[in-house]
């Protein structure tokens, strides 16, 4: 016998009537444009309300800013942790990549939490226009975290201060983040001066002498691999030395600033921290 379901059914366009009346021609069904290229909805989105905010108040500079030198200089570790397991466990999902992963592989391997994990840590090295796109939508992190974390940074190949746009609107808020600067004792390999680190941020590849003794009198080009380059303080023992007159090498300060944000995903606390190495 026949049953019902080993009866095959008709294709959809088998189904539709082969005529139509006279002067009626037959309805086409439209397909959705898609632009070639065009971000997802999410990402879109996001952007578009920094840039609105960025219009109206004009206090997002970096966070805006899609002039940079680096595409996707971005390193992204994370670990997560469970209430049976002491180690934390460890992941680096985009090791090997120098283009920004697509926003759902993006959205879905950071959402996606075991079951039983209680904290994922995920640490974050610089920022780009297209990491603040895909952070953001997938975390709905705040804007003004952004620009917070790079003021100052050299971001946007910017040389002009833009501390205080950052202050004087968000004084009066609560802020949902953490921002701790210091400053890390460094030996340059060669005079980093206020000229040269200016040419850096424009990404101009300034000359400088070679510090290999072997090749004295050879100057070399040098340039960032990071979006992060900040300020630098020198370290002399008296005030009267600097560098234009002293022979001998002192180490510098290297302005450096970690911001911490959290959140929750499935009952798990996610915490994002962005250490800010240049």
């Amino acid at each position: 016998m026949l049953q019902p379901e080993n009866v095959p059914l008709p294709d959809e366009a088998a189904s539709e009537p082969t005529t139509q009346p006279k002067g009626h021609p037959k309805p086409q069904r439209k397909k959705p444009k898609q632009t070639p290229g065009a971000a997802p909805p999410p990402l879109r989105a996001y952007r578009a309300d920094i840039d609105l905010l960025n219009e109206r108040i004009s206090n997002l500079p970096n966070a805006s800013s899609k002039n940079v030198r680096h595409n996707w200089p971005i390193r992204i570790v994370y670990y997560d942790s469970f209430k049976d397991h002491p180690t934390p466990v460890r992941a680096e999902p985009w090791q090997e990549s120098d283009e920004p992963p697509p926003f759902s592989e993006f959205y879905n391997t950071l959402r996606n939490i075991r079951s039983g994990c209680v904290q994922r840590l995920i640490l974050i090295e610089d920022v780009s226009p297209s990491l603040i796109d895909l952070l953001g939508a997938t975390f709905q992190v705040p804007p003004y975290l952004f620009e917070h974390h790079l003021a100052n940074s050299g971001f946007g190949m910017t040389l002009d201060d833009q501390e205080t746009s950052i202050n004087w609107i968000t004084k009066a808020l609560t802020r949902e983040y953490t921002s701790i600067t210091w400053y890390r004792p460094a030996l340059p390999h060669f005079r980093l001066s206020r000229k040269v680190h200016d040419r850096l941020i424009m990404n101009q590849k300034p000359k400088v002498p070679c510090s290999d003794k072997s090749h004295s009198g050879h100057d070399i080009r040098i340039y960032t691999l990071s979006n992060i380059l900040r300020r630098t303080l020198q370290l002399w023992p008296e005030p009267t030395i600097t560098s234009e007159v002293s022979q001998d090498e002192y180490p510098i300060g290297w302005e450096e600033r970690a911001t911490i944000w959290n959140t929750f995903v499935k009952g798990c606390k996610i915490g994002m921290r962005y250490p800010s190495s240049s």
